[in-house]
């Protein structure tokens, strides 16, 4: 009967060692595969991660915060189906105000645009912070039409927001600043919309960019709501905002 020498201790020191650097290179290459997948995963639905890839390899990114057309200005066209007025047997009740403050060469333009509507049951309200420019004769013209108009200093924009809404009761809420317009037809539309979903709270539309004089320099064109990329970015035009009061109410709009 034979006996095997047992190895050398300093064998078996290597053998350790060797054990323990494979050991320790199996984990670098885990915690790099690791690093490779979450690299990869995209951080947003499947279908939203693709469309960025394609306009990322098609070059068609824009800088945040810049507005760069590449055409010339040109005249504002509304087609003639935006005139027409949709039959609703009820109405629900618009309000919408507009904080204002030294905006007198544009409220005209944007009160019109409200007003001109023809709304049955419109509470339109100027909110005014105390403006020293025009703001007073052009506020004059259309009193008579307004469901409130107020010229009172204010702490802001949000909180003179707040103090239009606190003189309405309309079951539909909007804000529109004093130099913005809403385009023909669009009370109907939001009406509609609204009383043939109930079960809708908020609703929102595309934008069209307009120059000083109101002509057309570019649009927004709005992907269907998702609500995971709002997550990610905030891009709903707030003039095109309309909600519900029972959920969005008085003193929603934060100081």
């Amino acid at each position: 009967m034979t006996t095997q020498a047992a190895p050398p201790a300093h064998h078996l020191q290597d053998l350790e060692n060797r054990l323990s650097a494979l050991d320790q290179q199996v984990q670098e290459m885990r915690a790099e595969i690791a690093r490779w997948q979450a690299a990869l995963r995209p951080r947003m639905p499947w279908r939203i991660w693709l469309r960025h890839q394609i306009k990322i390899r098609l070059g068609l990114m824009a800088d945040l915060g810049q507005l760069v057309f590449p055409d010339p200005p040109r005249a504002l066209h509304v087609p003639a189906r935006y005139y027409r007025k949709p039959a609703l047997a009820d109405p629900p009740v618009i309000s919408v105000v507009t904080p204002s403050y030294n905006q007198g060469p544009f409220l005209d333009r944007t009160i019109r645009s409200v007003l001109d509507q023809e709304y049955p049951r419109l509470q339109y309200v100027i909110q005014d912070g105390g403006s020293k420019d025009s703001t007073a004769e052009v506020l004059d013209q259309y009193r008579d039409r307004l469901h409130h108009c107020e010229m009172r200093k204010d702490r802001g924009q949000s909180h003179a927001i707040n103090l239009g809404f606190a003189h309405t009761s309309g079951e539909i809420m909007a804000y529109l600043n004093s130099d913005d317009l809403l385009l023909p037809g669009s009370l109907f539309a939001v009406a509609k919309y609204f009383t043939d979903h109930p079960d809708v709270d908020v609703v929102y539309g595309h934008r069209v960019i307009i120059n000083r004089n109101g002509d057309e320099t570019g649009r927004w064109v709005l992907p269907p709501h998702d609500a995971e990329v709002l997550k990610w970015a905030d891009f709903v035009p707030q003039e095109t905002l309309f909600w519900r009061r029972p959920h969005l109410g008085q003193g929603w709009w934060d100081r």
